[in-house]
């Protein structure tokens, strides 16, 4: 099995794990698999920030919880959750909050309202009971939104709508 990926952020190469079993192996290519997808989703150029947050499977957060970076969410939170790059919810965790981003992953489960400024994909296994906001929405089959979904306008959008109104009230 030889499996190698290069870019500008990483050099991997899977055949240097040759004392690990093949189980192993695969376990690590799925893993770097996710961090590659995640940087290709959410973008990782220059400026922007890697995963900062990761509240594992055993975690459970209680209260407000305000990040700066990408944050990945396998856990549970309870309260609110506050990040101003990426959210990333895994198929097991379960949020029980009002959630802000700016760009959501969302293949786990949430309770509550969820503002996202720019960029919402959900999964298959992915659930919201509660409203979303969001510019741009990717929704797999199989995937629930049990609330209202408002699709939010750029700030460019509303600039083009004001200049076009006026310019049709002058055409009349």
């Amino acid at each position: 099995m030889s499996v190698q990926y290069y870019n500008k952020f990483s050099n991997f190469d899977i055949t240097s794990l040759t004392i690990f079993s093949n189980y192993t192996k695969i376990k690590a290519l799925i893993l770097y698999k996710f961090i590659i997808n995640f940087n290709y989703m959410f973008g990782n150029e220059k400026g922007s920030k890697e995963i900062e947050t990761i509240i594992g499977p055993s975690v459970k957060v209680e209260g407000n919880f305000v990040g700066e970076g990408n944050v990945v969410v396998a856990g549970m939170v309870n309260g609110s959750l506050k990040t101003n790059h990426s959210l990333k919810v895994e198929k097991e965790a379960k949020i029980k909050a009002e959630v802000e981003t700016a760009n959501l992953y969302l293949a786990g489960e949430i309770r509550g309202n969820v503002k996202v400024k720019e960029k919402t994909v959900m999964t298959a296994t992915a659930k919201i009971i509660g409203n979303l906001e969001t510019q741009v929405l990717s929704v797999e089959a199989g995937a629930i939104i049990n609330g209202k979904c408002l699709m939010l306008q750029s700030e460019k959008q509303v600039i083009e709508n004001k200049e076009n109104k006026k310019n049709n009230k002058q055409l009349v």
